[in-house]
């Protein structure tokens, strides 16, 4: 969905237990859809992959992609753990 304009770039239904092998079909058809090539993608657990990575890379998109479940009062960024502080 574009921010500003509140469109949805491409959309899929499948019957496929996670989305894994979803994203890089969903990525190639915003352009053709929108005329314009996505800058950022946000995407649950089930996108979360190597390939779905790479993919992002390739299109230079800054994927904003769920690699699991986190630990409340942790944030989780490409694989780094960052530990809130409150007050030191």
């Amino acid at each position: 969905m574009d921010a500003a304009s509140q469109i949805i770039g491409a959309h899929r239904v499948t019957a496929a237990a996670n989305d894994r092998q979803q994203l890089a079909p969903m990525v190639a058809q915003i352009k053709p859809n929108t005329g314009r090539q996505a800058r950022e993608l946000s995407s649950d657990a089930g996108s979360s992959s190597e390939a779905n990575f790479r993919e992002l890379n390739r299109r230079h998109i800054r994927g904003y992609v769920a690699t699991g479940r986190q630990q409340h009062g942790h944030a989780l960024y490409l694989g780094i753990v960052v530990h809130e502080t409150h007050g030191t």
